[in-house]
Parts: C-alpha cells; structure tokens; sequence
C-alpha cells in the first residue's frame, strides 16, 4: 500500500487502549503526512497529552500549535467547543453569559454523551472545512481517548440521536455519524502492542466501533516490536566464540548474555504470533513500528516511525 494512497481519507482516527503509545503513533502518522507537503492536524481530546514535548513545545490548548512545517496540533475540548458551537450559530450573547456564569461545564454535561458529541462535532467540522477562518487541513489525526472509552466516544452520536428526536444536538449527533460511516472521508486505525491482552481489548474495541458507527477499519498498527534476534548461543558456545576472537570473557556475563538472548528471541515469538492472531481476527493487514529503547520520545524518534509507518504500509497485505 502506498502511503498517498493510504493519507486519501481526510480523518484518521486511532483506536487504543491507554499504553499501547496511541499518542505516540499518531505523532509519527502526523510526521508521515507532513513530510508529504500534506497540512495536518493531530487532535488530542484528554488534555493530558504528552505531544507537544514530543516536539518541544508547550502544553497543547484549543488553538492550533505549529509543530514543525505543515504539522499543526491542538486539543478541543468540549466546553471550549460550545462556545464556538454558538458563536456559530448567532447566539454570542449565550455564549458570553455562559462564560460569565461559570455554567459551561454545566451545560457540556447536562444530557449523557453530549461532551463527545461536542469534540466530535467539533472535528466534523474541521473534516468539512466549513468554517471560514480556520486551516483547510489535508489530513486530520485523531487522538481520541483510550479505547475502553473510546468505544463510547466514538458511538455518543448515536446515544444522543435515539435521545433527541429533533433540534441541533439532533441534527449535530446525525451529521458526525455520517461522518464516521463516510468510509471515503474517514477511517478508523487500531493501534495495539504485540501482547496478549492489549490484543485482546484492540480486537474487542474495533468490532464494537464498527458495530455500532458503522466505519471503515483501516490497519493495524503494532507498536513496540522488537527486532529479529540473533542466533542464540549458549554459555560455552559464547566463551569459545569470545576466545576465538581474543576476548576474555567471564562465565557470569556469558551466562547472562546467554539468557538475555534467549529471552528476546522468546519475546520476539510471542510478538510475531500476537501479531499474526490480531491479523487474522480482524482481516486487517499490519504495520509494525519498532520498539524505540529511550525513555524520552523526541522528535528524532517520531521520525524513526515515521519512516516505519511508510516502509511499513508498503509491506502491508
């Protein structure tokens, strides 16, 4: 698969559990966009995200933050998309009062669901460029939040439109379902690890979504792989070898080295099988990205997946 073939959807959505480097992700799939000429946006929703020091820059807010050229990021959150919402739709003095009232959170959070119907309005928006004096973005990543409530998130449109038959929060919960169920405009990544149970809540997140919003699932996104190990050795064999190349080595260390390497060639198994189960239950094809072995994630090592993202989806079936 080629990567401008894959970026032709202009909303990219990625579903994961918390821990699996969601974020992380999307800033490499941000990255890969970017580096096509392509204006892109990563939207992150929790306020909590660690994107903007993956690039140097500050916490995120709900205006756009340039993060490198043609890589813009913001958060939206729900109370901050209401405001906008009226302004919108002729009623500033609403707004205004609701700003001077402190009742916003109120308001985000009357009727159940009506914060992610906010966001997700929000993002509609942007996808649609219909809002005059904002980026006409070429490529929207969304960061949602993690996938036990993001399978929520993602289905509150239809929460809201069985609950209000008409009105605006009726016809706003229609207009991003469709949205969702554009299967041209929008697609619906899974991002996991290579380990069981983040496997497991990835399979069970995607087909709830698809279910109940009707989208397209794009690939899957394998993140922290470990590289194809060595052959392993055991302690004597490790000795000899060291001997003949006029190194001396202690047992203890060609012991431990011993089971180190025995170790990663067991993990890398069992990665290669997880891979190949979540393959398979969900007919999608894989990308794998590498395990970066760095406690900090800086922009160096987006671009190591960047780079991984479009190998990757080249090998992709």
């Amino acid at each position: 698969m080629d990567i401008d073939e894959f970026l032709q959807p202009r909303l990219h959505i990625l579903l994961g559990k918390g821990g699996v480097g969601k974020t992380t992700v999307a800033a490499a799939l941000g990255t890969a966009a970017s580096n096509r000429g392509l204006d892109t946006l990563i939207c992150e929703t929790e306020g909590k995200s660690s994107l903007g020091a993956m690039f140097a820059r500050g916490a995120l807010g709900y205006d756009e933050v340039l993060l490198r050229p043609h890589l813009w990021a913001r958060t939206i959150k729900p109370d901050e998309a209401l405001v906008q919402y009226l302004e919108d739709h002729s009623m500033l003095k609403l707004s205004k009062y609701l700003v001077r009232a402190g009742l916003l959170e109120y308001v985000s959070t009357t009727i159940p669901g009506i914060k992610d119907v906010l966001i997700l309005g929000k993002v509609k928006q942007l996808v649609y460029r219909n809002r005059k004096y904002e980026r006409p973005y070429d490529v929207i990543v969304l960061d949602p939040p993690a996938a036990g409530h993001a399978v929520t998130f993602l289905s509150s449109p239809l929460g809201i439109k069985n609950a209000v038959r008409m009105g605006p929060l009726f016809e706003q919960a229609t207009e991003v379902l469709n949205l969702l169920g554009d299967h041209e405009l929008t697609v619906v990544h899974v991002v996991t690890l290579p380990e069981e149970t983040p496997v497991n809540e990835a399979i069970e997140a995607a087909e709830k979504v698809v279910e109940r919003t009707g989208c397209r699932l794009g690939v899957v996104f394998v993140n922290g792989c470990y590289p194809t190990p060595g052959e392993v050795l055991r302690p004597d064999e490790l000795l000899e070898a060291a001997k003949e190349i006029g190194v001396e080595l202690e047992v203890e260390v060609a012991e431990g080295m011993a089971a180190a390497t025995a170790f990663l060639a067991d993990r890398y198994r069992m990665q290669q099988a997880e891979k190949a189960r979540v393959a398979e239950k969900l007919g999608l094809p894989t990308v794998e990205l590498p395990f970066l072995f760095t406690t900090e994630v800086s922009q160096a090592e987006i671009e190591v997946l960047a780079s991984a993202i479009v190998s990757g989806l080249k090998a992709a079936v």
